[in-house]
């Protein structure tokens, strides 16, 4: 058996398409169909049938990822040599994170799915978020790492804010929050589980922002209690009347590089520095 037949196989028989396979690997369309029908005629067996536009993994294919994957997880932990670990996490633990040898931190994509896919497909080795919590993969562990409270803030001066706001006052302000992705539900929405009434003018990519934009105007936006910014940018944290319970972040990593002694290390660090 050629081991160069394996990793195309997996990740085919992963994505259920030649196509985004092809492009994870970064090999031509034709390569990775040459690929699977040198695999087949290897086997004498047939692997995908098409199913529309997408492709259907058969009873062999299903068995045979079985062992691939096994056969895949091995390699990895023989060719465990140094390199860079690329991280997921959020803006705040990336600028509070120091550097550290041999780890690349990155913020967070908007969309959770891209970030799963990242894991799923090795582009990322872990990821740090808390947006995972209706659906967690049976194929990931999910360490939690940290808590993060949410306060409301404004600015010190203004003009129709005290210290303490009402329901009614909540829903007439003007709201900026972080830009929504799969659904039309902000974060806090879905932490205290239920739509809240607002004037929404802006829609920020980034927590630091939407604290600079409150800065600047009469706007109120949710933001993590330890933000440094609150303090240095003079922003008065305010009453509101609901609670939040604290945003839990996880940890995320594939369940293949658990024994990773590499992957442990950075996790080790990680841990150290955020709990």
């Amino acid at each position: 058996m050629d081991l160069n037949l394996i990793v195309p196989f997996l990740r085919v028989y992963e994505l259920n398409s030649i196509t985004q396979a092809a492009d994870v690997l970064g090999v031509t369309q034709p390569a990775m169909s040459a690929t699977i029908k040198r695999l087949e005629q290897n086997l004498n067996k047939q692997l995908f049938v098409r199913h529309g536009r997408r492709l259907q993994a058969t009873s062999e294919a299903h068995a045979l990822a079985t062992h691939f994957k096994e056969i895949e997880h091995q390699l990895e932990l023989a060719l465990d040599k140094p390199r860079q670990f690329k991280v997921y996490a959020p803006e705040h633990i990336v600028i509070q994170l120091p550097v550290i040898e041999g780890v690349q931190l990155i913020e967070n994509p908007l969309s959770e799915n891209v970030v799963l896919d990242h894991l799923r497909f090795d582009k990322i080795d872990m990821a740090i978020e808390s947006r995972f919590k209706q659906d967690k993969e049976q194929s990931f562990v999910y360490e939690h790492i940290q808590d993060i409270n949410l306060v409301y803030v404004c600015r010190q001066d203004h003009p129709s804010i005290g210290y303490s706001i009402t329901m009614e006052q909540f829903s007439q302000l003007e709201h900026i929050t972080l830009t929504y992705w799969e659904q039309q539900t902000s974060g806090v929405e879905k932490i205290i589980g239920q739509p809240l009434p607002r004037k929404i003018v802006k829609q920020l990519t980034s927590p630091n922002s939407m604290l600079l934009c409150v800065h600047r105007s009469n706007a109120i936006c949710a933001t993590n209690k330890n933000n440094p910014l609150i303090e240095q940018l003079g922003l008065k944290v305010i009453e509101i009347p609901f609670e939040i319970s604290p945003i839990q972040l996880d940890l995320v990593y594939h369940k293949k590089y658990s024994s990773n002694q590499q992957h442990i290390k950075v996790r080790e660090q990680l841990r150290a520095l955020l709990t």
